[in-house]
């Protein structure tokens, strides 16, 4: 009945919010405000868009006002997949990114119950309230309804990114941290998944070139503060070739910080993976020049899902549960409920 009404909906062109008793899912809780200065900044800003489920405007301490959205995990699925992925995705790939989501989600909802909230819209995931409908993205919902991947009987936070430039990376390379979430037994999960639909995608290939001084700058802005020259280069890899570490500064000047900061310090958008090479100009008489420049492949962080191999192994007639066997070994497909990762 639900995803009779839900189409029934999309082909009104509107949006349908459940009734009162139909949903039975667990309830997710998203920021789409944070850090707002007062009650009615918060307020005006959540104001902008429309959200399915509750709304509640809080302070949180030290970090001004948040606005947070309650609802069902079912319905915020429904905000997320055509965010994530392209709405026109085959099928099987919208429903392996369902599982994905669902699963990141759920574990982060029951990860963070003394937190005022579980997810962080457009950070954590991508969400923007209420969106249109579109047949795929409610079909692959619907036919994936509870169902979440499980790593030795539990679930874990199933990452997922838009590229992975040809193999897919493990979460202990890219965050070697100790967690106090639960994600200790994600972080051991192997990542190793080769990916054909990237490494022949002219599209995974991506070049960026910034001056020394524009680097200077944002490193400075990050309180990164290099006083001699601005030497950079890679010093740590991965086994798959992604880049751990950079160093930045000669000598006792050297600073190392790790390419997913450097991401972030840069741009995601512009540093779009830690799979790249970097080289510097030189001047007439050997020297180094002011332009450095990033060759790379792939865009997100590479760990999980790789939505453009899913997006191919689909075209290749997989199904769901194939894909996500690829891209997570050693996991299965379970219903949601289960103990999360890590957790005593």
């Amino acid at each position: 009945m639900r995803v009779l009404r839900l189409l029934l909906c999309l082909f009104a062109g509107g949006v349908c919010p459940l009734g009162a008793g139909e949903s039975a899912s667990p309830v997710v809780r998203i920021a789409v405000v944070r850090e707002a200065p007062s009650f009615d900044d918060a307020l005006r800003a959540v104001c902008e868009r429309e959200y399915q489920g509750a709304v509640r405007v809080m302070p949180v301490h030290g970090h001004g006002w948040a606005a947070v959205n309650e609802l069902d995990v079912e319905d915020y699925l429904l905000g997320v997949i055509g965010r994530e992925m392209s709405p026109t995705s085959p099928l099987e790939a919208l429903k392996a990114q369902a599982v994905a989501a669902r699963t990141h989600a759920l574990f982060q909802a029951i990860s963070s119950r003394e937190r005022p909230y579980d997810l962080v819209a457009n950070l954590s995931q991508a969400y923007r309230g209420r969106t249109a409908l579109y047949k795929n993205v409610v079909l692959a919902i619907e036919a994936t309804r509870g169902e979440v991947l499980q790593y030795e009987g539990l679930l874990f936070p199933a990452f997922f990114h838009a590229n992975c430039g040809g193999r897919t990376e493990s979460a202990a390379a890219i965050w070697p941290i100790s967690d106090p979430f639960g994600k200790g037994s994600a972080l051991k999960m192997p990542g190793n998944a080769s990916c054909p639909w990237c490494a022949h995608s002219g599209a995974a290939k991506w070049t960026y070139e910034i001056h020394a001084a524009a680097l200077r700058k944002a490193l400075r802005a990050e309180g990164i503060s290099i006083s001699g020259p601005l030497a950079l280069r890679i010093a740590e890899r991965s086994p798959n070739g992604r880049v751990l570490k950079v160093a930045v500064g000669v000598g006792k000047e050297e600073k190392r910080l790790s390419a997913e900061r450097l991401r972030a310090i840069l741009g995601w958008s512009v540093l779009k993976s830690a799979l790249f090479t970097l080289e510097r100009n030189r001047l007439p008489d050997g020297s180094a020049g002011e332009r450095i420049t990033f060759r790379g492949s792939g865009y997100g962080h590479g760990v999980g899902l790789c939505q453009r191999g899913a997006f191919g192994m689909a075209k290749q007639g997989a199904d769901y549960r194939a894909i996500l066997a690829h891209f997570f070994p050693k996991t299965r497909v379970g219903v949601a409920g289960l103990q999360v990762a890590g957790a005593p």
